[in-house]
């Protein structure tokens, strides 16, 4: 009558216990990898976005330099005064304009030129371009200075 009612008990092996408590703690050390591994992933997605925005930053100044010379090389003729003309001052739209300056963050233009001969068969000055900006995630000032010779008749005299 009791074998009936009452099912026979399940035999226990003597290590069970330790065997659970050493699978929870596999568990837990799986669950701490896989944690790693993700924190791990985020940091190298952050590293990377920061480095191709840093990149691409970087890539906009000397295309903004580069445009800056073209438009000091494309006077024909006309004077470019000895002076420094800037973007935070007004005075660079006598160069003409350069959008990339206006992509990069706090961006801001300087263009300088000297007479280097003012005499012989030709006038020769000296322009130097310098784009900065604010880059990386602590917003350190960045810029880059680009030097050329110009003609006073500008690339085709």
């Amino acid at each position: 009558m009791t074998s009936d009612r009452f099912p026979a008990s399940r035999r226990v092996h003597p290590n069970a216990r330790k065997r659970r408590g050493f699978v929870m703690l596999d568990a837990i050390l799986a669950l701490m990898a896989a944690f790693m591994l993700v924190i791990y992933g985020l940091s190298l997605t952050m590293t990377t976005s920061s480095a191709s925005d840093s990149a691409r930053q970087t890539t906009l100044a000397y295309n903004a330099a580069r445009q800056a010379i073209e438009n000091a090389r494309s006077f024909h003729g006309a004077k470019l005064a000895d002076g420094t003309y800037s973007t935070e001052d007004g005075t660079m739209s006598v160069v003409g304009p350069l959008p990339q300056v206006e992509e990069l963050s706090g961006g801001r233009a300087t263009i300088r030129i000297q007479t280097l001969r003012s005499s012989g068969p030709s006038l020769m000055k000296q322009a130097w371009v310098t784009i900065a900006w604010r880059a990386g995630g602590r917003a350190q000032d960045r810029s880059i200075t680009v030097t050329t010779l110009v003609s006073a008749g500008g690339v085709a005299p």
